[in-house]
């Protein structure tokens, strides 16, 4: 477990409040023991019966993906009454203020309803050369002791982006030859060539490291995994002596454990004990700082944005797998290792970040222990009446609502 860094003091682990009573309330009469029917009262109708299938499926089929509605009642779907300050108590944001701000907007958040933060604490924040060591560790530490102070539970999200999507430092290539959008080899200096490791080096593109270097060829020749994608702002041809900027990652892309002709492919379980460790280190962190368990994990951010490390396909050209590595089985591993009693995080809930943004996830595909599916569904910018109708006297028809207007967190049972 790393050591906490001085300038915010850690709490002693404490075990989370007791339930409360799922008894009747004070005053309330107490329930026969012989279950005898309650008797009707003097002209009031008797009990109508027992409903044989209270389940209408068309509150939630009729709608399309993302979409809601004012009249529709999903609830109508499923038994479960959760109650109100279930919906209360789940009010988040993401927590994203500046380091000077963070204790200030943590107390006005809780004073005006919230209940959670999310805090992204993402892989490419570690150190290449030291993979345990957060480099901006102050920072979150900080953001951390805000939100508890002010008695919001962090979620934490774990978390692979584009730019920076693992433990990777980064360096410029300088050509030797010139080299345009395309080319599958690249003429490198010798100097530049000594510093790239085959497989690990990538040119960044439209993300960091998007053409891996996979081999050096006699003369400083860099093969390339995929045609050369140059980065926003470069374009045509790259004179001789140009640098073009590229990164060094610790860990490649997620890949699947056998290759499509049955081999296997060593660097699968290179990467997700790579990923492990990350978890490992993120959690002990965040409890240490903390002091409790009481914090919850959301595993990848959506799919759609800033992804591309998930599937090394990405990264090849054409592809080297006929399907990537299931997502299902980082959820699956990173839940196994969070559950694990020897891990000592018991408390901490788990939701499916992979589930964000597709509709067919449900607790029917999900593995035992999974806490939650994320949803994140985006609005369109709402249009409001114009002045000259309020004037006028004249009130617009209200439309149903069509799309959520915040992220939740369902339930995936």
């Amino acid at each position: 477990m790393p050591d906490p860094v001085p300038g915010c003091a850690p709490r002693p682990r404490s075990a989370e409040p007791p339930a409360p009573s799922a008894g009747p309330p004070p005053g309330a009469p107490a329930p026969d023991p012989a279950g005898a029917p309650t008797p009707t009262p003097s002209g009031a109708t008797p009990f109508a019966g027992v409903v044989a299938d209270p389940i209408d499926r068309r509150h939630l089929s009729s709608l399309p993906f993302h979409s809601r509605s004012h009249w529709q009642q999903p609830w109508r779907a499923y038994l479960d009454t959760p109650p109100a300050r279930r919906l209360r108590d789940a009010i988040g944001i993401n927590f994203n203020a500046d380091p000077q701000d963070m204790e200030a907007v943590a107390r006005l958040l809780a004073a005006n309803g919230f209940r959670r933060a999310r805090i992204e604490i993402p892989w490419g924040d570690f150190a290449y050369e030291d993979p345990t060591r957060l480099i901006h560790r102050e920072r979150v530490e900080r953001a951390l002791c805000a939100v508890r102070d002010a008695g919001l539970r962090p979620l934490i999200l774990l978390n692979s982006n584009d730019q920076r999507p693992a433990p990777s430092f980064a360096l410029d290539l300088t050509l030797a030859a010139e080299a345009e959008a395309g080319d599958t080899e690249i003429h490198l200096t010798a100097e530049s060539a000594a510093k790239v490791i085959p497989l690990y080096t990538g040119f960044d593109g439209r993300f960091g490291a998007q053409s891996l270097i996979t081999e050096l060829k006699p003369g400083n020749i860099a093969v390339l995994s995929q045609p050369l994608v140059l980065p926003p702002g470069r374009a045509g041809v790259i004179p001789a002596g140009s640098a073009l900027p590229a990164t060094v990652l610790r860990y490649l892309p997620f890949s699947p454990p056998v290759h499509d002709d049955g081999a296997p492919n060593p660097y699968s379980e290179e990467t997700l004990r790579g990923w492990l460790a990350y978890v490992e280190v993120t959690t002990g962190f965040v409890r240490s700082v903390l002091g409790t368990t009481a914090f919850d994990v959301e595993v990848s951010n959506e799919l759609n944005l800033n992804a591309s490390f998930w599937d090394a396909n990405n990264y090849v050209e054409p592809d080297t797998f006929d399907q990537g590595l299931a997502d299902q089985v980082i959820v699956n591993r990173t839940l196994a290792w969070i559950r694990d009693p020897a891990n000592e995080l018991a408390g901490v809930r788990v939701t499916n970040g992979f589930a964000s943004q597709r509709p067919w996830d449900s607790g029917a595909t999900s593995p035992a222990g999974l806490d939650a599916l994320s949803k994140h569904s985006y609005p369109p910018e709402p249009a409001l009446p114009g002045r000259h109708d309020l004037r006028a006297g004249r009130r617009p028809a209200l439309q149903p609502a069509r799309r959520c207007d915040r992220s939740a967190h369902r339930h995936p049972g």
